[in-house]
């Protein structure tokens, strides 16, 4: 009979796997009893278990990276994306108003993408006008400002290979891919001139002669421009150049407050001088790697179909815009309620989350045609958010400062009402207040008055916060007693 090896499969770090091997040689060669690290063939056993150590580790890596659940890396999630024909959501730019005051008689002419600039905590943004506008001699102009800044004709390439499903990056990372504008000049035209090609969701889905691309993000974060495989969607001829015109943005942080721009970047504008600015709302960051493994679950989980309300509410989160959202079926309709993802959350003082006109069409495209017979799909145009306010005393513990404890406890009482920490229809529990306060170092005990749940800004009590409502934070009422004084 063969000898039992008794190795322990289990063993896969280094020391494990180097003790079983010392195990095995014991047996095998029992002569050898120099365990010595300077000793040759201990050395040689210490680098096979270093080498199985490593081995076993990429092997897990491999194991957990092919499952959506487990997957960590942005790439391994990017390659479930595009087999599921997934679209991440990618970052936005905030938008706002300029003032432009002219002081002069005569008529001035603001072109669009005009540069603007202002500084926001020492960093300096930049901004472009949407249209173009004209200010009357002593009148003021409101125009609409986009942050970030243009990149015109960037040269993708001089000679177009005129192979199939032609990929080109674009230069700059921070581009909003909904800006791109790709113009192809044919070198082997007469006219040589540049045609505007057409930017679709997904070129493999149209007609083979139509002049299209889409534009798709790859794992090291960069956007392509794809053109089309003569199955569907033109091919850029052989030699042709190509460039590109996009936008880029910083996403969230260009969320900067009033009167923020205060400068043109460009002489081009003589005239009229900058007066307010409004608020700059609506940027947002690219789809994080956990947002879009969330999406992919509900892309898997409803199969392509819309049938029950969990199927909408899927369906609905894969759209670019939406952060979360649920379903609600009335008499043969059903009715969905995107909530957008809003920067800040803690800070959000609104009665209700719009979402744009485009967001709402984009839902009803998709989830209309693949719904039931006969049922009608609205999308609602805002959210309603309840406001929670809450009243607490801290009981400090005597070793603690209670005005640092208090600040404490209010920054971790913050935490609750995370967007990523809320839904629709959840409430704000006095267990869970109490439980994040007893988290806190230094108090001893609360004691957590009701919670006050009021909708609208008007301060209408209500019982709860409603199946189809969201809830964001009102206003706090510490106490404190005990713990060391102030002074």
């Amino acid at each position: 009979m063969a000898e039992n090896p008794s190795y322990d499969f289990a063993s896969r770090d280094y020391a494990n796997i180097r003790q079983d091997l010392l195990a095995r040689a014991s047996r095998a060669v029992p002569e050898w009893t120099d365990r010595d690290p300077s000793d040759f063939a201990t050395a040689m056993v210490e680098l096979w278990a270093y080498m199985g150590d490593i081995f076993h580790f990429y092997i897990d890596q491999a194991a957990r990276e092919a499952f959506v659940n487990t997957a960590t890396k942005r790439d391994s999630v990017m390659a479930f994306a595009n087999l599921f024909d997934y679209t991440p959501r990618f970052r936005t730019p905030a938008t706002g108003t300029v003032v432009f005051s002219n002081g002069n008689g005569a008529s001035v002419s603001i072109p669009q993408y005009t540069p603007l600039s202002g500084v926001y905590n020492d960093t300096l943004y930049t901004f472009y006008t949407t249209t173009s506008a004209s200010a009357a001699g002593y009148t003021d102009v409101i125009v609409d400002v986009t942050e970030g800044k243009i990149i015109q004709n960037e040269l993708l390439t001089s000679a177009a290979t005129g192979a199939v499903g032609q990929r080109y990056a674009l230069s700059d990372t921070a581009a909003v891919p909904s800006s791109v504008r790709v113009f192809v000049t044919d070198q082997n035209s007469a006219a040589s001139t540049a045609v505007e090609w057409e930017q679709v969701d997904h070129v493999n889905t149209v007609n083979v002669n139509r002049a299209a691309f889409s534009v798709y993000p790859n794992s090291s974060g960069e956007l392509e421009v794809v053109f089309g495989n003569r199955l569907s969607g033109r091919i850029p001829a052989v030699g042709s150049t190509i460039t590109a015109t996009y936008s880029v943005c910083t996403g969230s942080d260009g969320n900067v407050p009033a009167n923020t721009i205060t400068a043109f970047q460009s002489t081009g504008v003589t005239g009229v001088s900058i007066g307010t600015s409004s608020d700059f709302t609506g940027g947002s960051d690219s789809e994080s790697v956990d947002s879009i493994k969330q999406s992919l679950r509900a892309t898997i989980r409803s199969q392509d179909r819309v049938v029950t309300l969990q199927d909408f509410k899927d369906a609905c989160a894969l759209v670019p815009g939406v952060y979360k959202s649920v379903a609600a079926y009335t008499g043969g309709s059903v009715t969905v309620y995107p909530f957008p993802y809003i920067d800040n959350y803690t800070a959000y003082a609104s009665a209700s989350a719009s979402v744009s006109a485009a967001v709402q069409t984009n839902i009803l495209s998709i989830i209309q045609p693949k719904a039931l017979l006969g049922v009608t799909v609205t999308v609602a145009p805002s959210v309603t958010i309840h406001r929670a306010n809450i009243t607490l005393t801290i009981y400090v513990n005597e070793k603690y400062r209670a005005y640092l404890v208090k600040a404490a406890v209010e920054n971790a009482l913050n935490g609750l009402f995370e967007l990523s920490n809320l839904d629709f229809g959840k409430d704000i529990k006095i267990a869970d207040v109490y439980k994040t306060c007893m988290a806190v170092e230094g108090v001893d005990y609360v004691v957590v008055d009701p919670i006050q749940i009021y909708s609208g800004t008007s301060g209408t009590t209500a019982a709860s916060v409603g199946p189809t409502n969201f809830i964001r934070k009102g206003t706090f009422t510490l106490t404190t007693s005990g713990g060391i004084p102030t002074t």
